[in-house]
């Protein structure tokens, strides 16, 4: 018997990973941490009341870490972030996809951790001058330091799906996603668009397979040959 977590919950990667943990029945129950109740997820309750279960929160930096029974294995599911746009600066930004992340993962050593899997971004690199790139680097680098039993790392290009914020650069790169992407091929395919229903899909088989390695990272490019 085991557990899910997600972290990000309310955005496009996390409300798809929960559309399909619940359906998959892979775990006994699926917590996951929101400051205010969503409508999809509301009405995901209602069908699957047994295993879904909200943990609301004014302050998601408030959370006690608490989450079921403690001896039961948990598997983590982060795409916790935002824009800098929608944050309003850069230092906003960092708080959220850094250090708001950071925090929420300190909080779990209480937990029987078996796995970890993080919603990164291509090009994270800690030491880009690109400072998106470098802030997803750098939470790459917290959480390999936290030494999980396994960890991994997701870094998706373009993310394709419904969101509920109107981004209006994205939505016209999802317009013009179908004849891009039949471009970028070879070793381009690393740029293609990706949905989020595959990014998904790819995060929770890897957990279920038995891990060789403590880290793996996934690039955009292995997703889409990811075998599903």
């Amino acid at each position: 018997m085991k557990n899910a977590l997600v972290f990000g919950a309310t955005g496009l990667v996390g409300k798809e990973l929960i559309r399909q943990l619940v359906k998959a029945s892979t775990y006994n129950q699926i917590f996951y941490l929101t400051r205010k109740l969503d409508r999809d997820l509301v009405a995901l309750q209602s069908q699957y009341s047994q295993s879904l279960k909200p943990i609301l929160l004014d302050d998601l930096n408030n959370w006690d870490g608490n989450v079921g029974e403690l001896e039961v294995d948990v598997d983590i599911y982060c795409a916790l972030g935002t824009t800098i746009k929608t944050a309003g600066s850069q230092e906003a930004f960092k708080k959220i996809d850094l250090d708001l992340v950071v925090n929420l993962f300190n909080k779990t050593k209480k937990l029987k951790i078996r796995s970890v899997a993080l919603v990164s971004s291509m090009g994270a690199d800690a030491n880009s001058s690109v400072f998106y790139s470098r802030i997803k680097g750098m939470l790459e680098k917290s959480l390999t330091e936290m030494n999980f039993p396994y960890l991994l790392i997701v870094r998706p290009s373009l993310l394709l799906g419904n969101r509920e914020e109107k981004r209006l650069g994205e939505k016209i790169m999802r317009d013009l996603a179908p004849f891009i992407s039949i471009f970028l091929r070879g070793p381009l395919s690393e740029y293609r668009p990706i949905h989020c229903s595959m990014v998904s899909a790819t995060m929770i088989k890897e957990l279920q397979c038995e891990q060789k390695t403590k880290i793996k990272i996934l690039t955009n490019k292995e997703m889409h040959q990811y075998k599903l």
